[in-house]
């Protein structure tokens, strides 16, 4: 996963802006495994969120 394209549209929450990285589901799904909220946006995450964000995301 790339972290910058989490940051194309950070207004947007990341279960949009990954969408060509997995599906909405999916992506609200590995959030929820590491603890956060469906509607998180890239800003909220710190990097530890981002590489367990990538393991979980590239584990499906």
């Amino acid at each position: 996963m790339k972290i910058n394209s989490a940051f194309n549209g950070k207004r947007k929450m990341l279960r949009k802006s990954l969408q060509h990285i997995s599906s909405s589901t999916k992506i609200e799904n590995a959030l929820e495994n590491i603890g956060l909220p469906a509607t998180s946006r890239p800003g909220e995450l710190t990097l530890d969120d981002f590489v367990k964000l990538h393991n979980v995301i590239t584990e499906i």
